[in-house]
């Protein structure tokens, strides 16, 4: 008696290919992989008609580091860190708030650059002290360079994932996804050679 893969893969090259979910392994939320980021996209935005700021949008690969990882799922189930290894998850937007020179007209936000000062700590950018003074008071700063694509292609960094909820604006759904909500330093892990690998030897 031929069954319903059998009738769909009459003459296929390629028989009795099929999707079944149960055997997709979801990011277990609320915990830290070794990571390495393989994409950047940079834009300037404005915020509120008040600030502007520089919006990193990066996605990271999961690291084979990750392979020596046990995680704890659903039920108490213990999930292997190989289920991750190569697979691709995007953290939401980072803002660099910039400081308005002469003749702008928005506001600066230096309190809103925490996630991005800690992206930059835990990608291994320098952040030095300064003294500035505000109101005739001196007072000691982190600094934060305006970094660009080369500086964040390759770098390892662990990566916390979390549920992040989004709505489906084609069918107005409210879903949720597993997205890097924040980072940090992964000093064993190594850079990447992205361009290198791309290479077709």
């Amino acid at each position: 008696m031929s069954n319903i893969l059998d009738t769909l893969n009459q003459g296929s090259k390629y028989p009795n290919s099929y999707y079944d979910a149960s055997e997709f392994v979801r990011f277990v939320p609320g915990q830290l992989y070794p990571a390495n980021a393989v994409d950047v996209r940079i834009k300037e935005v404005d915020v509120k008609k008040k600030y502007k700021a520089l919006v990193y949008n990066v996605t990271f690969e999961i690291a084979d580091a990750c392979k020596d990882l046990t995680f704890t799922g659903q039920d108490n189930a213990e999930i292997k860190g190989s289920s991750f290894v190569g697979r691709k998850v995007k953290a939401t937007g980072i803002f660099q708030f910039l400081v308005p020179e002469e003749g702008d007209t928005f506001e600066p936000n230096h309190s809103g650059n925490e996630r991005y000062f800690h992206f930059c700590e835990s990608l291994g950018v320098e952040c030095p002290t300064a003294t500035i003074k505000i109101n005739g008071a001196e007072k000691q700063v982190r600094t934060i360079p305006t970094l660009n694509k080369e500086d964040i292609l390759g770098k390892p960094v662990k990566v916390f994932l979390d549920n992040h909820g989004y709505k489906d604006y084609k069918t107005g759904e409210q879903k949720t996804t597993v997205m890097a909500k924040s980072f940090s330093p992964w000093v064993e892990g190594s850079k990447r050679d992205l361009a290198m690998e791309d290479l077709p030897f």
